[in-house]
């Protein structure tokens, strides 16, 4: 019986069925998103979305979805399903959804009276190819598939309309068509595993409607192109494969592709399996480069998410030569020189400080790794960059800290902004970047002396010193037992956030056990969660339930109370650095709340972010590389203190 486990009767359920979605990636960029219904409620879904050269590599969906039809007795029984004004749906294929299950892959099965249909898809490992799998298991009388391609070729941001530039003719090819609505595309081969009848009806589906996008304040209709349909015969026992790819391909091959690909795949028979399957959907190769998507569906790279997330998701998935090669590819365009970081792709001060960080856990996976002698120049660079003030927006101070100068950016992982400008400002001293700086410097210096660099040593012990005696004074007063989370030259800010957890969940911080007990206890009373930490104390008045509405509203709530499960992972690790017998069941209640939600929302992985209050509704990417790394991370702590511990101890 699968792991992962759906309610048969509530298939049917719209609202059961399209709250629900798959994702895979083919690891060099394209990916295949859509709902267990198969109704597309996302500008972000499609069958086949894939980077275009011509557009700067920028993600674009080809391929929307695939109506599929049965055909008996000349009457059409179409398993597609599309959402129009009016809460209308049609063609409400999934009344005859009778089985939904997920183990390797997704598989489908569809009754229409005597008729039984499983239907499986997979995405192509290092193809632009997406193979959908059609087996007739029960038919009474003559059965005919169709198949009825819908086409958009746009940006993933955007929508289309029917307009007139658009080229609705096909060409023919070797069982199919080739489709190439807009100049600067590539060609769409659409090709059958057997020969069949392409019938060219060009038509535009009008105002189809997405309604997590209606939900998000985002423009949510579009038309969606038809350049016709496939038709063939099929008879009992027998499977057909329906192939779009960005290149001709061989349809006799169309089967042993998808076995090959299937046989590569995960098998998802378990929370923990689960995981190292999502973990794997992140992992982006482009020629000889690596790269790490932060989330799906419409996140790109950014350089924080890949340093904190990269060690866990390569390592535990035992791609451990990747690792290497995805730091050398950011480092190689960190153009420090500038003045501005990764050239100000995404701008965040504090980000080549988790390098450090990274290449801790990756020492902590790679025990025989020599991080002086590969990355020692990286190293040395970055920290005089920030202490010889190279970089815009934040100074070195002479009392040994960071500060950030411009109080309207946002500067910091908390970068929610509304035109630009900081929806929680956060300047001068920032708790968690003055933490990691101190992190950085220690860090090194304890590579240096393991590589006997006694000069460097002499260089930064003092300034790590200056921290020690300035950081806990800078951030603390009388009348608070917790940290302030950011502090100017004349203004201390008290709001009770989660960002002195990663200052005490650190390697190495500057702050005394009695400090990471106080912080760690309140930050479990006011800010712990089930599904992760909340970015504000119920108390404070700028404190927000829940993530909804359209742009402008949630950018102004994401940071105010809403739940991040990445942030776990510096409470559990700051929990080990002060307790003892609870560590096991604290650290295994964690990955028990989250193992009930891979039905949930993204199938088998893990979301960027939860409403903070019950019921902690899953929000945001339905797949994000941080959550699941985090997650995997814990795992990781809990199997090793079993393995150096007992639990009388």
């Amino acid at each position: 019986m699968p792991y992962l486990k759906f309610d048969k009767l509530e298939l049917v359920n719209l609202q059961y069925s399209t709250s629900k979605e798959l994702l895979r990636t083919n690891r060099s960029g394209s990916y295949s998103n859509t709902t267990v219904s198969g109704c597309n409620t996302r500008k972000y879904h499609g069958l086949l979305v894939s980077p275009i050269e011509a557009f700067n590599n920028s993600m674009h969906v080809l391929l929307s979805s695939l109506d599929i039809s049965v055909i008996q007795h000349e009457q059409e029984f179409n398993l597609g399903l599309h959402k129009y004004a009016g809460n209308h749906y049609k063609p409400k294929g999934h009344k005859y959804l009778k089985d939904f299950s997920v183990d390797t892959i997704p598989l489908f099965t569809f009754r229409v009276g005597g008729v039984v249909l499983r239907l499986s898809k997979i995405l192509v490992e290092k193809n632009e190819q997406v193979l959908v799998r059609i087996s007739l298991d029960k038919a009474h009388s003559k059965t005919k598939i169709r198949l009825k391609p819908m086409l958009t070729f746009r940006n993933i941001h955007e929508l289309t309309k029917e307009n007139m530039h658009a080229n609705t003719r096909v060409q023919p090819t070797n069982n199919g068509v080739i489709a190439k609505l807009y100049e600067n595309y590539p060609e769409l081969y659409m090709q059958t595993s057997k020969k069949g009848e392409f019938v060219s009806i060009p038509l535009w589906y009008k105002d189809v409607e997405y309604i997590e996008e209606q939900k998000r304040g985002y423009a949510y209709k579009e038309d969606l192109f038809s350049p016709g349909y496939f038709e063939l015969p099929i008879e009992p026992g027998e499977t057909i494969y329906f192939s779009a790819s960005l290149k001709k391909k061989v349809p006799s091959k169309f089967e042993s592709s998808f076995d090959e690909s299937k046989n590569k795949r995960v098998d998802r028979g378990s929370f923990l399996k689960c995981l190292h399957n999502a973990a794997q959907q992140f992992i982006r190769k482009k020629g000889k480069s690596i790269e790490l998507v932060a989330g799906f569906p419409w996140y790109d790279v950014i350089p924080r998410d890949t340093l904190i997330a990269a060690p866990t998701l390569l390592f535990e998935n035992n791609d451990k030569n990747n690792y290497k090669s995805l730091i050398s590819n950011l480092v190689d365009n960190l153009e420090l020189e500038t003045g501005e970081i990764w050239g100000s792709k995404q701008v965040s001060v504090d980000a080549p400080l988790w390098l450090f960080y990274s290449l801790y856990q990756y020492e902590q996976y790679k025990s025989k790794s020599n991080i002086w002698k590969d990355y020692r120049k990286v190293i040395k660079q970055i920290l005089t960059a920030y202490r010889e003030n190279q970089l815009k927006h934040i100074e070195y101070r002479d009392n040994g800290l960071l500060y950030i100068t411009n109080e309207q950016l946002p500067l910091t992982w908390m970068n929610s902004n509304i035109n630009g400008r900081a929806v929680v400002k956060r300047h001068g001293y920032v708790v968690e970047v003055c933490a990691l700086w101190y992190n950085a410097i220690f860090t090194a210096m304890q590579w240096a002396k393991k590589a006997k660099d006694a000069s460097f040593i002499r260089e930064w012990a003092p300034i790590a010193q200056l921290i020690e005696e300035n950081f806990k004074k800078t951030f603390s007063d009388e009348s608070h037992s917790y940290l302030a989370d950011y502090v100017t030259n004349d203004y201390q800010n008290f709001d009770f956030r989660p960002n002195q957890l990663i200052a005490i969940g650190l390697p190495y911080t500057p702050l005394e056990r009695e400090d990471i007990l106080i912080i760690k206890r309140l930050v479990k009373q006011e800010l712990l969660t089930p599904k992760g930490v909340r970015t504000l104390s119920p108390q404070n008045n700028m404190y927000s339930k829940s993530y909804e509405g359209n742009h402008l509203e949630r950018e102004q709530k994401a940071h105010q109370g809403t739940v991040y499960p990445w942030l776990l992972l510096f409470y559990c690790e700051a929990y080990l650095k002060l307790h003892y017998r609870s560590i096991p069941g604290v650290l295994q209640e964690i990955i028990d709340n989250f193992e009930e939600d891979v039905t949930v929302y993204g199938i088998g992985t893990i979301n960027e972010m939860y409403d903070a209050d019950p019921p902690q509704t899953p929000r945001g990417a339905i797949s994000m590389a941080t959550s699941v790394a985090a997650i995997l991370r814990i795992y990781r702590l809990r199997e090793q203190w079993m393995a150096t511990h007992t639990i009388e101890e």
